[in-house]
């Protein structure tokens, strides 16, 4: 008696999965719901039928998925794992709580335009970026569309390639016709099979046609009778079934519909464009749509904010408001005004684009996002070259990427991209420069399985070619430093790239990176930039109050000193050092002096200039701060941080107008960033208008969990515009906090003052003092202080600090 099969898959799979139900069955294979053992995560696992995988060969089909595997998009679901298992052939992928677009066409018929518009332009994201990848879906359509949370994610990536490629002319004995009539182009209908992404584009407007008028562009009673209307019919008219769809949306979509690939798009991306009605600079794209392609969360506006930030001249201004890239017409506008004349890309200026993990691996990711960051780090150092910063080169990734788009958007004029294979103790890494104005590669090199320990090499040798491709003149000190290793210890080297990883994640990822950071310095205690990363991750935690001002202090100047100690010429030593200096120590002398080092030992580094001009602020010297704030600006445009930063600047300045653009650039970066509406807040109380401070101080309070700074910014805006009953239940709770934490934020003295209590805020700076709190040094320039500076206890405070006035 044979076993019944999904019990011998259920055995089969016992180590790796736990396989807890059936979802559904296909054309090609079976669903099953799975859990991870490993990861703890919820999975979905297709097997292919049986009659298809003898057909296809185990060992050829699970050859070519594994281009799929190499697919990493925020459109795209990913593949995980594929393998063979008791004789049957099997993929995962991530299971996705939400539902597919055919579902949702059950139940809706027809979907607000928006709406369709803004699905078929995230599907079209993911087309493109597989498409520059040489993969073609062949199979678009409702079923494989998952809508979750607002965005569309394309399934089943690469699964029929992979079936076309390893099953050749065998196909017909199964009975499996890829595609699906109702979507399914002409030439992929008449059995061609050297198919480009123009089939897709066809595919991707037939689903849109649906979306709108409630049935596909060409139905029928069987499916020979569909195949035929789309290789003899015109294409019909969506607006003939609804008049509201935009004509621009209709051109648009009988374009993608012609009979002949060469009529069509020849990207999905023209397609994209086109439904937003991006053409001859005529922008018509609704405000709610996402910019193409959209990137993953928290990142939707970053391109065009970067055009709108970094780049002063109005004649690339123009070139990007033709891309429309994000929604710029009200963006240009207002920094149209501010542009006085056209600045040139820099000849020796280049991004480093976050490196591919080609290897499908998601544990590996850590280590090429850190072969990135440690090339942007030792180019940077280059001072004949402008390289762009980390988080504005990470905007990109995992999207399509234009590289002329890239260049104009960063306003540099090379582009390094590359990709890593990392398998145990070996690793492949492959490299090129593009020209970003004409997308011609200028210089290449694979290096082929190499010893993981070669990684130094490798990263020394690229940046070297790099400097003569771009014709760089090396100093003697920057060769011999691009030569030096940092550490001789693979495992340290490793566990930095992984506490790195997580730093570059923020939030509650800094405990994982201390710990990360701490077992680095553990395997090489002489390791200079692990100390540096272990004082980068603590100084956030103590400055935002999550954990003990004395204990931030502590280990951030231990671990900042050590760094320096260690290399005087790695300006990150000197940057948090300096930071160090000024936030702990109160020595202004010292942390100018250190701030200075660390600008002109690397002077592309924006964390830099973004922590001088923090200082300048508390020094009150205004324009200098707005110069180095502005600096940062320019080499990270896409960083939150950056643009917030420089409205800081421009509220302490007066210049309030300007403020509020920071503040606005850094919440369409990310609009979780609770720093920008606490920012906004304080703005809008500076200019009288106190319902507003309440708003933006209650964004604040909702994104930043429980950080008192912002939930004492929202108690003193509630005190200001009458509702001191809130204000002080707020401040009750932030002093029983408190009293437990022995953390006393300043900023609630700011509240006590709102609420008429000046002795109890007095008291409250004193207990910050005490511990010395990071954010004393804002309190001589901060506006909000000023009804405290008549009392003498105040003035006693600022002498004690170091602000004598």
């Amino acid at each position: 008696m044979h076993a019944d099969p999904l019990d011998r898959l259920r055995a089969a799979l016992a180590d790796r999965y736990v396989i807890e139900r059936a979802l559904g069955s296909g054309g090609m294979a079976t669903v099953y719901l799975a859990r991870d053992l490993k990861h703890h995560r919820s999975i979905a696992i297709k097997v292919l039928k049986s009659d298809l995988a003898a057909v296809l060969g185990v060992e050829r089909f699970l050859q070519e998925i594994e281009i799929t595997a190499g697919l990493s998009h925020p459109h795209i679901v990913p593949l995980y794992d594929s393998g063979e298992a008791d004789g049957a052939v099997f993929y995962v992928m991530p299971w996705v709580e939400g539902e597919s677009l055919r579902e949702h066409l059950r139940r809706q018929k027809q979907l607000p335009v928006d709406e369709a518009i803004s699905i078929a332009h995230d599907v079209a994201g993911a087309l493109a970026y597989a498409h520059g990848r040489g993969v073609v879906h062949r199979d678009i359509k409702p079923e494989n569309i998952l809508l979750v949370d607002g965005h569309a994610l394309v399934v089943d990536f690469g699964i029929a390639r992979a079936v076309v490629e390893a099953g050749g002319e065998r196909l017909t004995e199964t009975g499996i016709s890829l595609g699906t009539p109702a979507y399914m182009s002409p030439e992929q209908a008449s059995g061609e099979r050297d198919l480009d992404g123009r089939t897709d584009v066809y595919a991707l407007g037939c689903v849109l046609y649906e979306a709108l008028a409630g049935e596909p562009p060409y139905t029928g009673a069987t499916a020979q009778a569909i195949i035929a209307r789309h290789l003899t019919e015109p294409v019909p008219r969506v607006r003939v079934v609804r008049d509201h769809v935009p004509e621009h949306v209709e051109s648009a979509i009988t374009r993608a519909l012609a009979k002949l690939p060469a009529d069509r798009f020849a990207t999905a991306r023209q397609f994209a464009d086109a439904l937003v009605g991006s053409s001859a600079g005529t922008l018509t794209r609704p405000d709610a749509l996402a910019p193409f392609p959209t990137p993953p969360v928290g990142v939707s506006r970053r391109i065009s904010i970067a055009a709108r930030i970094a780049l002063a001249s109005v004649a690339v201004l123009a070139v990007l408001i033709a891309l429309d890239v994000g929604g710029l017409r009200h963006m240009v506008e207002r920094r149209v005004g501010e542009a006085s004349s056209a600045t040139a890309v820099e000849g020796r200026s280049l991004a480093v684009l976050p490196f591919e993990n080609v290897g499908g691996n998601p544990d590996e990711e850590y280590f090429s996002d850190g072969l990135t960051d440690e090339l942007i780090a030792t180019l940077s150092q280059l001072r004949s070259l402008r390289v762009a910063a980390r988080t504005s080169a990470f905007a990109f990734k995992g999207q399509a990427r234009d590289i002329r788009e890239i260049g104009r958007a960063l306003n540099v004029a090379t582009v390094l991209e590359g990709s890593v294979r990392k398998a145990a103790d070996r690793v492949r890494v492959t490299a090129q420069l593009i020209d970003a104005s004409s997308g011609l590669t200028i210089w290449s090199e694979t290096y082929e399985e190499r010893a993981l320990a070669d990684i130094f090499d490798i990263q020394a040798d690229v940046a070297l070619r790099i400097a003569r491709a771009l014709e760089a003149n090396l100093t003697a000190s920057e060769r011999g430093r691009l030569a030096r290793r940092p550490t001789e210890s693979l495992e340290a080297y490793t566990l930095y790239l992984k506490g790195r990883y997580f730093w570059n994640r923020r939030g509650e990822a800094l405990d994982t990176a201390i710990a990360y950071f701490e077992r680095a310095i553990a395997a090489d205690p002489q390791y200079a930039r692990a100390h540096a990363g272990l004082a980068s991750a603590y100084a956030p935690l103590g400055v935002h109050g999550y954990i003990r001002p004395d204990d931030g202090r502590q280990r951030m100047g231990e671990a900042a000193r050590r760094a320096a100690e260690l290399d005087d010429g790695l300006a990150e030593a000197h940057t948090v050092l300096a930071a160090y200096l000024h936030v702990y120590e109160w020595d202004w002398a010292a942390a100018e002096s250190e701030y200075r080092l660390a600008i002109e030992l690397d002077p592309n580094e924006p964390t830099a200039y973004n922590w001088y001009g923090f200082f300048l602020e508390g020094m009150r010297r205004f324009d200098e701060a707005i110069a180095a704030r502005e600096r940062a600006r320019d080499l990270d445009p896409l960083a939150p941080s950056s643009t917030s930063g420089l409205g800081y600047s421009f509220r302490l300045a007066g210049r309030y107008d300007l403020a509020k653009a920071g503040y606005e650039d850094a919440l369409e970066l990310y609009p979780d960033y609770w720093l920008a509406y606490d920012a906004l807040g304080e703005l809008a109380e500076a200019m009288g208008d106190l319902e507003a401070a309440v708003r933006a101080y209650e964004s604040a309070a909702a994104h930043a969990g429980r950080t008192a700074r912002a939930r004492a910014g929202l108690a003193r805006g509630l005190a200001l515009s009458g509702k001191e009953n809130e204000a002080r239940r707020l401040i009750e709770e932030l002093r029983s906090e408190a009293a437990t934490s022995g953390i006393y934020h300043p900023t609630v003295a700011m509240a006590l003052v709102a609420v008429g209590d000046r002795n109890a805020a007095i008291e409250w700076l004193e207990a910050a003092w005490r511990q010395r709190h990071p954010d004393l040094v804002r309190i001589d320039v901060e506006p909000r202080y000023a009804e405290l500076r008549p009392d003498p206890r105040f003035q006693n405070l600022l002498r004690r600090i170091g602000f004598r006035r």
